[in-house]
């Protein structure tokens, strides 16, 4: 789930929310993972041919094998320019 606002002609927000499951196909510890996560972050237009932006993702998974539970957090910068 995802939504974007614009806060005015230049700068953008975003965010998002994710969750779910998977199950492993051959393993013979029966493994299934539940996930949560969600996201955020905003871009800076300054005009038609150059914007930046930047953006935080977080991940927590849950695990049947105790080996397996992890968090996993991202941050990244972004310069673009377009011609």
């Amino acid at each position: 789930l995802n939504a974007d606002y614009t806060l005015n002609r230049k700068i953008f927000l975003n965010a998002g929310v994710s969750a779910g499951r998977n199950k492993f196909l051959n393993d013979v510890a029966d493994r299934h993972d539940t996930f949560f996560g969600w996201d955020t972050g905003i871009r800076y237009q300054m005009n038609e041919h150059f914007q930046m932006g930047a953006s935080f993702s977080y991940v927590k998974n849950w695990s049947s094998l105790n080996y397996a539970d992890f968090d996993n957090k991202g941050f990244s910068l972004d310069i673009s320019t377009r011609y």
